[in-house]
């Protein structure tokens, strides 16, 4: 049978215990660094001009009104006037997604048929193919980047008993088609009525 000697055994468990406890400046200083990134997020959302700090170093290209109105679509998309706009929102970042995947994919064609060489137009081929793979060429960038602000749905603000009712009632304007239609309906139906009554079906009865 194997036998460890007390004073030669590795103590894993003891080690590892005396490592949690020892503070870690490195570790620390990430931390703070991570709070201090999340804490700058937040204030872009609050912060009009910081926002607009952003806007002017090309980080985001929403105005501060238009981010905060699809943030509050992102988070009460439950509420029956947001479904439809939350659905446009999640396309255009489809639309994105799949221009993304698509230059994706012919760069990864290039750089098989051609490797790092000059693009046949002139560009600089595979090079310059990988750079719109990146964020910077995202048109809905911003609408992405709401997750970071999205929360547990316990902690989101109550609405109010008149933003319910507002919000209870999908906003539908009808198009000009619909009220063509709904005018020829009403003009045949008038003119099947017209053809349908007939004079001599009406007796005048006599005193």
């Amino acid at each position: 049978m194997l036998k460890f000697e007390t004073k030669h055994f590795f103590n894993f468990y003891q080690k590892f215990i005396i490592l949690q406890d020892e503070p870690n400046p490195t570790a620390r200083e990430a931390a703070l660094e991570d709070v201090k990134k999340t804490a700058d997020t937040f204030r872009s959302l609050i912060d009009e001009k910081f926002h607009q700090q952003l806007v002017a170093r090309s980080e985001r290209r929403m105005s501060h009104r238009a981010f905060q109105g699809a943030l509050m679509i992102m988070l009460y998309r439950e509420q029956p006037r947001f479904q439809g706009p939350y659905q446009v929102l999640s396309l255009l970042m489809d639309v994105d997604a799949l221009i993304t995947k698509w230059r994706y994919n012919h760069l990864i064609l290039v750089q098989r048929q051609i490797g790092n060489k000059q693009g046949t137009g002139g560009s600089a081929g595979y090079s310059y193919l990988r750079s719109t793979c990146s964020d910077r060429y995202k048109v809905f960038i911003d609408l992405f980047n709401l997750a970071s602000f999205l929360i547990p749905r316990e902690f989101l603000p109550k609405l109010t008993t008149e933003m319910k009712m507002r919000l209870a009632v999908a906003d539908i304007q009808p198009s000009v088609d619909d009220d063509k239609q709904e005018i020829e309906a009403h003009r045949i139906s008038g003119q099947i009525n017209e053809k349908d009554i007939n004079e001599d079906d009406f007796h005048p009865v006599n005193d």
